[in-house]
């Protein structure tokens, strides 16, 4: 007698999702990867025009915001984010080579949680710092 296969296991919807807003693909893709095995899902856009279409399509729980970007800076697309309702209570934690601290200062004054300076962190402390942040969210806050 040949035994039936099991259907295949339906898995949760993640409980986050995070977009990440950068145009360097080893940093998104890794970080990606990294987020997607601690159960969040995770989606890349390389602009802020790219960024804009996934945040019309779906909830986002936070944003990873790179600041030098191929269309318009992030400064420009953190700026429309806070002051548009729609999207004004998603976190936004910037992840940036710029870090002198007028540019920290800029970042936190247009409405960022977090500045994370590329070169001061490892790929690792990035994904920790972000799931700190996640646990203190609501899923698709």
């Amino acid at each position: 007698m040949v035994n039936p296969t099991p259907p295949p296991a339906i898995s949760p919807a993640p409980a986050h999702t995070i977009l990440i807003v950068e145009d360097d693909s080893f940093i998104s893709l890794f970080l990606q990867k990294k987020l997607k095995e601690l159960g969040y899902e995770a989606i890349v856009a390389t602009s802020t025009a790219q960024g804009l279409e996934v945040l019309g399509s779906q909830p986002v729980s936070l944003i990873l915001l790179d600041i030098i970007l191929p269309d318009e800076n992030g400064f420009t697309l953190l700026e429309r984010l806070k002051k548009n309702p729609s999207y004004e209570a998603i976190p936004v934690v910037i992840l940036s080579n710029l870090g002198q601290q007028s540019e920290i200062d800029r970042g936190k004054a247009l409405g960022a949680i977090d500045f994370m300076v590329k070169g001061n962190y490892s790929p690792a402390e990035i994904v920790d710092r972000i799931t700190a942040i996640l646990k203190q969210q609501p899923p698709h806050a």
